[in-house]
């Protein structure tokens, strides 16, 4: 089965039209995921996505995964002090994704804050609900997929003060929920959490009314309408905590909150009125060790698994970045075995290829662990401080296209064949004055703002590389092909890939020639640079990496013959208004010459 390329964004007019009907609707378009925008119809009652091991999101439609690649919504949607709804202030985020010229995301995590929604045990509040359901409209007016994160753990801070309903609200969780429990009151009315209260949270995850709230979330965005079929997830629970000596022993007890949600019945079952939307169970903490972890009780349908990757913020040579997921970075060698003082990274004692190398490895290793119970895994936050709140200018950047390429060329082996897979995830944040937001609201940042971008934030997308399948995971996708070249995958040699499960390869006994060129892009005017790995040896005539401009070789330059990878360009690349780019290699080789190929690059400089 293979991952398609990143879908493109749905059709909201048409998907508003079904709103508009939905109650005497039976039918609503949905965008295909493929390379031009097409339509196709799917019955109301029926999700858009169900999940297959190892893809997390797979159309209903086409039978296809698709790569859920999208930015998370910070509090959406809350009130400020005085009581106004700050739903338009959200939505400006919203509406930003989909005007011309923003990233290609095609999706949206909300990350909800409880007490708003459930100001009682089985009380759900009707306006709170309302000014969701906003937030949800104007995401599919963008072409924009939900995900819901209706107990999106945190420390509320300043919220606690600025209405009444946070009031006790630690965690962000409501304070009846805690006065239920058991809970101490914090010191002088304070909403910050605390270890009183983190030892305490299973049991308010555990509580009869906090399995209410989730079903009558799931209730109200169930497929039935067109609303509720955007909604292709729930993310039941931000990273939960509990007590217990060890980490593992704290997310034993958070399993067993979710064995009593996943199961088919009981009165806190989620699945018995819900067997088909996507359910997302998280990590302790976001990020622990699933070492040696016995998860069969979330080896269920439609349920995938999701861990933070805060790899990027370990960057800062501040003391107060790198020190685990206890300070939201990822410590070298801590993310191993959960620690509650790890040791800070030092950029001077590790480098940055090696944390890169390293990040590559533990990524790995999580889909180990949950392949051994064909878990899909999707990445719910991850990001980079931006150059206004710590980050660095080329630093972030660079996280940014490493973290894509890494997460676009990852791979599992399922039923004795390798199965290249692109990483669903979800940047935090997009805007909302965070300090990883993608979107700078108000002032300046460098050349950057009010109300637009960063230049990376198409990093993120990966639309900024004109070459669509650079690594050939997905065969010769986008590549027309002549002569003896062939798809190489790391299962029968895994030097001969350099990334993810596949590479181009030429090889033969006798003298051969053969080339690759990627289908035509159209860019923006302007100077392109491309780039190739590449390793091989013996004897060439012949070994090219070329670019074509409207069809004519527009630069080259010739490879020698190396056995380890190295990366080769062509620079100064000239495109005029109008023009298409190509870029490919050109092969004349004696017999017994060998070569590979990966991880293609075309970028504007």
């Amino acid at each position: 089965m293979k991952t398609n390329p990143l879908p493109t964004k749905l059709m909201g007019a048409a998907i508003l039209l079904a709103l508009a009907c939905m109650s005497s609707c039976e039918q609503m378009m949905i965008a295909e995921n493929t390379e031009k925008e097409q339509q196709s119809p799917l019955m109301l009652g029926q999700e858009l996505f169900y999940s297959d091991y190892p893809h997390a999101f797979v159309s209903s439609d086409t039978g296809e995964p698709v790569l859920i690649n999208g930015v998370n919504i910070k509090r959406g949607p809350h009130r400020k002090a005085g009581g106004a709804w700050e739903t338009a202030y959200v939505n400006e985020e919203i509406t930003a994704l989909g005007a011309s010229g923003s990233p290609a995301f095609n999706a949206i995590r909300i990350a909800m804050d409880w007490p708003y929604f459930n100001t009682a045990p089985g009380v759900f509040d009707a306006a709170s609900f309302a000014q969701l359901d906003v937030l949800i409209d104007n995401a599919i007016s963008q072409g924009l997929y939900v995900i819901l994160d209706p107990i999106h753990v945190r420390g509320p801070g300043g919220a606690c003060n600025e209405d009444p309903v946070m009031a006790g609200a630690r965690w962000n969780i409501p304070a009846w929920a805690w006065t239920a429990v058991g809970a101490p009151a914090n010191p002088g009315g304070s909403c910050d959490g605390t270890s009183e209260t983190s030892d305490l949270m299973d049991d308010v995850l555990a509580l009869q009314a906090t399995a209410d709230y989730l079903n009558y979330v799931l209730t109200r965005y169930n497929a039935s309408t067109a609303r509720g079929q955007q909604v292709i997830a729930v993310d039941l629970v931000n990273e939960p905590r509990a007590d217990g000596a060890t980490a593992q022993a704290q997310f034993s007890k958070i399993m067993s909150v979710y064995a009593d949600w996943l199961a088919p019945t009981g009165t806190k079952s989620l699945r018995s009125a819900h067997p088909d939307k996507i359910l997302i169970v998280a990590a302790l903490h976001g990020d622990i060790s699933l070492a040696g972890m016995d998860l069969s009780v979330l080896q269920q349908p439609n349920t995938i698994f999701t861990f933070h990757d805060y790899f990027g913020r370990a960057l800062s040579t501040s003391s107060t970045y790198g020190l685990g997921y206890s300070a939201s970075g990822y410590a070298s060698q801590q993310e191993h075995m959960y620690s509650a003082t790890p040791t800070p990274y030092d950029p001077s004692t590790l480098s940055y290829a090696a944390r890169k190398a390293e990040h590559r490895t533990y990524l790995q290793q999580y889909l180990d662990w949950l392949g051994a119970y064909q878990l899909p895994l999707y990445i719910g936050e991850y990001g980079i401080l931006n150059p206004c709140h710590g980050g660095d200018a080329t630093f972030s950047p660079q996280y940014v296209r490493d973290t894509y390429e890494l997460y676009d060329n990852l791979y599992v082996v399922h039923n004795g064949e390798s199965v290249p897979l692109k990483m669903p995830r979800t940047w935090w944040t997009n805007g909302y004055w965070d300090d990883m937001a993608l979107w700078y609201r108000s002032g300046t940042c460098g050349s950057v703002g009010p109300k637009t971008f960063f230049p990376y934030a198409k990093d993120v997308t990966g639309e900024l590389n004109l070459v669509s399948n650079p690594g050939f995971e997905d065969d010769f996708a986008g590549w027309t092909v002549s002569g003896d070249v062939a798809v190489e995958d790391i299962l029968v040699n895994a030097a001969n890939v350099r990334s993810g499960a596949r590479s181009m390869r030429a090889w033969k006994s006798t003298a051969y020639t053969g080339s690759v060129r990627s289908v035509s892009a159209y860019p923006a005017a302007g100077t392109y640079t491309a780039r190739v790995w590449s390793r091989g040896g013996g004897t060439f005539g012949t070994r090219q990496l070329q670019v074509y401009v409207n069809n004519a070789l527009a630069g080259q330059v010739s490879i020698p013959a190396s056995s380890s990878w190295t990366v080769h360009e062509v620079s100064g690349i000239n495109v005029p208004s109008g023009a298409t780019i190509q870029v490919g290699v050109a092969l004349n080789a004696a017999a017994g010459a060998w070569t590979q190929f990966d991880d293609f690059s075309l970028r504007k400089d």
